[in-house]
């Protein structure tokens, strides 16, 4: 799925109705993994990805806004971006234009690395800790992971993207 998100980008900015003078598509793919103890005891593992569309769009001059988070959904989202934009307020202005970016290190690659196992571990070792200090501790602990990829384009031809 990572690799098809430029690919749902471009096809949301292809569908957009003549009407619509600017536009810009953020399709992001989010992977979630927390961890929890209750009581000292482990309460749950979940694991989910969540993908999410936004778009805004420039129409006579108004901004309209709308996302969905299926691309089943991508006829809806133009519809209700257009739609909200005669609600939106007036904008003078242009969504950019690609430009040279600055490689910002958002992204450590240790985190897509890190095992649910591991999590459960790091939650015993807190809850370990906790008890060492005073054993009539009832604790609670929790960790996560959360990675996001995401993929921006525009109608004035940024394109950018993680995958």
């Amino acid at each position: 799925m990572r690799e098809k998100l430029a690919d749902i980008a471009h096809q949301i900015l292809e569908k957009l109705p003549p009407k619509v003078s600017g536009a810009s598509v953020t399709v992001a793919l989010t992977d979630s993994t927390p961890v929890n103890f209750e009581h000292d005891k482990l309460k749950s593992i979940k694991s989910s990805k969540t993908l999410s569309l936004s778009l805004k769009v420039i129409v006579d001059g108004k901004l309209g806004r709308a996302s969905v988070t299926s691309p089943q959904d991508i006829d809806a989202l133009i519809e209700n971006a257009v739609s909200s934009a005669a609600f939106g307020r007036e904008v003078k202005f242009d969504f950019p234009s690609p430009s040279e970016l600055p490689q910002v290190k958002l992204f450590d690659e240790e985190v897509e690395r890190i095992e649910t196992a591991g999590m459960v571990d790091m939650c015993r070792e807190m809850i370990e800790i906790l008890k060492g200090y005073r054993s009539e501790i009832v604790s609670y602990a929790s960790a996560s992971k959360s990675v996001t990829y995401l993929h921006m384009a525009n109608t004035n031809g940024l394109d950018y993207g993680d995958a």
